[in-house]
């Protein structure tokens, strides 16, 4: 096995907490970018069957990358999950996977030049040291101090190369009762959870659902 990569096996729990044998490879390497996106059946409802842009799995995303030396993935995500007082965690992939609704996980690759590379460690270690709330206003002029998840994987990837990753935002009539009182408005200018799919430079490695 090369000293830039490593296979890691990954699992599934069901709705029933029971643990699933989906296991499988995936070979990660170091200078590369990953998204790690989850389903979950108590957010599938809410987000994914009425928001993104074509998947229907998806309910949460986050950025990684395979650190050396410690051979480890660090997927950087914004989350309430923890409910912690900073939305901004840093995560392994079996904290990632961990919320025992999980029923799907899906992983991108995108190769960087190497100084793009080291730009978003650059920025992903400031990320760290700041106190991030979640946006559960999801306006996108707040980015300072709230995001969301996919607002914040957005950012990051504009902060790399705004023409590279190019994308506008979806604007939304919110006709749902629920969605007008969370928002306090009837429309929604957002970045969905599949954005990233628009890129062509992200490829699929792996994706697992369970029933």
């Amino acid at each position: 096995m090369k000293k830039n990569s490593f296979y890691l096996l990954f699992f599934f729990w069901n709705m029933t907490s029971a643990q699933q044998p989906g296991f499988d490879k995936v070979k990660f390497q170091a200078e590369k970018l990953y998204m790690i996106a989850r389903g979950t059946k108590s957010k599938q409802g809410i987000i994914s069957k009425n928001f993104n842009s074509a998947d229907t799995n998806i309910t949460h995303i986050g950025l990684a990358y395979y650190e050396l030396p410690t051979r480890k993935l660090k997927i950087y995500n914004i989350s309430t999950e923890k409910k912690l007082k900073n939305a901004l965690v840093v995560e392994s992939i079996e904290e990632f996977v961990s919320p025992k609704d999980i029923f799907y996980l899906g992983i991108w690759e995108c190769s960087l030049k190497k100084s793009q590379f080291l730009k978003v460690k650059k920025v992903l270690s400031g990320y760290e040291r700041r106190l991030i709330t979640f946006d559960y206003d999801f306006d996108l002029q707040n980015a300072d101090s709230s995001l969301y998840c996919s607002e914040f994987c957005w950012n990051i990837l504009n902060s790399v190369s705004t023409g590279q990753f190019s994308y506008k935002p979806k604007t939304k009539l919110v006709t749902n009762s629920f969605f007008k009182n969370v928002i306090g408005r009837d429309t929604l200018t957002y970045v969905p959870v599949d954005f990233f799919m628009s890129f062509s430079g992200f490829r699929k490695m792996k994706e697992n659902k369970t029933k």
